[in-house]
């Protein structure tokens, strides 16, 4: 066994969620999450990188590409602003752009569910 117990019993994906898991959640001070929301946030962050669609398929072992690209691939607001800013650019390139402040407040990243 690659991963075990203590006692070199296997894992058990219940025990991890409640005792792993939970406790790292409540360290970070996040809400409780579970091991499906990281596979979403896995696929929506592979997306956000640029990693292909075929690959991205393959890490989550999906055996349709629809099952990846429509269930665990979201959009952040953070790529909606992104996307906004690359086609003022291109069809504005000349007006100037409004600059944020150093007072401005920065939106923390969150998990995709």
């Amino acid at each position: 066994m690659v991963f075990a117990t203590s006692q070199g019993a296997p894992l058990v994906a219940d025990n991890l969620r409640k005792k792993s898991l939970r406790t790292a959640c409540e360290r970070a001070g996040l809400e409780r999450i579970d091991w499906h929301t990281l596979r979403h946030t896995h696929g929506t962050l592979l997306h956000a990188q640029g990693t292909p669609l075929k690959v991205a398929q393959a890490q989550l072992g999906h055996s349709h590409m629809a099952t990846t690209l429509e269930v665990y691939t979201h959009v952040s607001g953070g790529a909606q602003r992104d996307a906004v800013n690359l086609l003022e650019g291109q069809l504005f390139p000349n007006v100037p752009k409004f600059e944020e402040s150093e007072n401005t407040v920065q939106e923390e990243p969150q998990l995709l569910q």
